[in-house]
């Protein structure tokens, strides 16, 4: 691979699935040395991890392949001109979790810190890919002691799902950014 240096880009378009480099990654470098290209994510990840990362690392756009060819040029003019775009997926995904962060002053959404230490720690398992019951019985209490926290852990965090709840831990405790 050439240095970035020795290439001045004004766009570039990436995807996260590359052979020899994490695209997140080779974005990042380019960003830390030309800050002014924009950058586009054409990716098949509709993974919420692979998003956030994304734009923290200073992408100006998420697409998700699949994009109609008119759309994707469209798509680009409008990061260059405007300097943001996402695919609509994407744009429902960042808005839903932006009306469910708490609000300055402490009122909204919850974080994990309103979780018990008995729910935070069901909460990790389940985040680890743990079903219920496997819960019960890593923790040796019983199923539906487990099920009645999981029901406060989803009234506390505002979701409807263990699997809303642990996408919720991981973004919450940082483990869902690839490092």
């Amino acid at each position: 691979m050439k240095e970035i240096g020795a290439v001045t880009f004004d766009l570039l378009l990436v995807d996260i699935d590359l052979p020899d480099l994490n695209g997140i990654e080779l974005m990042s470098r380019v960003k830390s040395e030309q800050p002014d290209v924009v950058c586009v994510m054409l990716t098949s990840s509709s993974d919420p991890t692979d998003v956030l990362e994304s734009l923290r690392r200073g992408a100006s756009g998420y697409l998700v392949k699949g994009t109609s060819p008119r759309d994707l040029v469209e798509s680009i003019r409008a990061a260059a001109e405007e300097g943001v775009v996402l695919s609509p997926k994407i744009a429902g995904f960042l808005v839903n979790e932006f009306v469910q962060m708490p609000k300055a002053g402490g009122t909204g959404a919850p974080g994990l810190e309103g979780l018990t230490s008995r729910e935070h720690e069901i909460l990790q398992l389940i985040a680890a890919d743990l079903s219920a019951k496997d819960c019960a019985v890593k923790l040796d209490i019983g199923y539906e002691t487990v099920r009645t926290h999981l029901k406060r852990i989803y009234q506390k965090l505002h979701v409807n799902s263990s699997k809303q709840a642990a996408e919720r831990f991981r973004l919450r405790e940082g483990k869902s950014f690839k490092e």
